[in-house]
C-alpha cells in the first residue's frame, strides 16, 4: 500500500505539472487520466483499509474465543480432577443436585476419565462440533440442576452458583462459532 500511496503521490505531482500545459485537449485528458487514477487509487486505499479491519477483527475474534476456550477447561479440569482425587465430594455433588445416591467411588474414576477425555478434546480443538457441545451439555446440566440455588441468591454460597451463568454462555458462544475458532486447535 505505501507503493500505491508513493505512485499516487507521484502523479499528484504530476497532475500539477500537467495543468501549466497550454494546450487544452492534451490537458483535459492528462486531468481526465489523472482523475481515473485518483478514484482507483482510492478504491485501493479503502479495499486495503477494509481488509485490514476484517484480518485484525478475525485475529482479535479467534484470540477471544481461545481465552473462552483455555477458562472453560481449567473450570471444568478442576471438576474433573475433584472426581479422581476426592470422589466422596463428587458423590454428594451427584446426590444433592442430580438426585443419584448410591454411587461407589469407583463409578467417579470412570466418570472423570470419560470427562477428562472430553474436555481434553475440547482444550486441542478435536471435533470441536461433538466436543464443545458435550462441554455445553455437562455444563447445561450442572447449571440447570443447581436451580435452587439461583431461588435464594443471597443465602451463603449461592450467589457462588450465579458465575456458572456467564460460563454456560460462554460454552454456547464456542459452540455457536467452532468453526472461527482456530487459534492453537488441531
Amino acid at each position: 500500500m505505501t507503493l500505491l500511496l508513493y505512485q499516487f503521490e507521484k502523479r499528484m505531482g504530476q497532475m500539477g505539472r500537467g495543468l501549466a500545459v497550454l494546450n487544452p485537449t492534451s490537458n483535459l485528458i492528462y486531468v481526465s487520466q489523472t482523475l481515473l487514477e485518483l478514484v482507483l487509487y482510492s478504491t485501493l486505499f479503502i479495499i486495503q483499509y477494509r481488509f485490514n479491519y476484517i484480518m485484525e477483527s478475525t485475529q482479535n475474534l479467534q484470540l477471544a474465543l481461545l481465552s473462552l476456550r483455555l477458562s472453560v477447561f481449567l473450570v471444568m479440569f478442576m471438576w474433573t480432577i475433584d472426581k479422581f482425587l476426592n470422589p466422596e465430594h463428587a458423590a454428594a455433588v451427584f446426590s444433592k443436585f442430580y438426585f443419584i445416591s448410591g454411587l461407589n467411588s469407583n463409578i467417579f474414576y470412570v466418570i472423570g476419565g470419560i470427562q477428562l477425555v472430553i474436555i481434553i478434546a475440547f482444550l486441542i480443538g478435536f471435533k470441536k462440533r461433538i466436543s464443545y457441545g458435550l462441554v455445553f451439555l455437562m455444563h447445561g446440566i450442572s447449571t440447570l440442576s443447581s436451580y435452587q440455588k439461583y431461588l435464594s441468591p443471597f443465602e451463603s454460597p449461592n450467589l457462588l452458583f450465579f458465575a456458572a451463568i456467564p460460563m454456560l454462555a460462554a460454552c454456547l458462544t464456542l459452540y455457536l462459532l467452532h468453526r472461527q475458532d482456530t487459534l492453537l486447535t488441531v
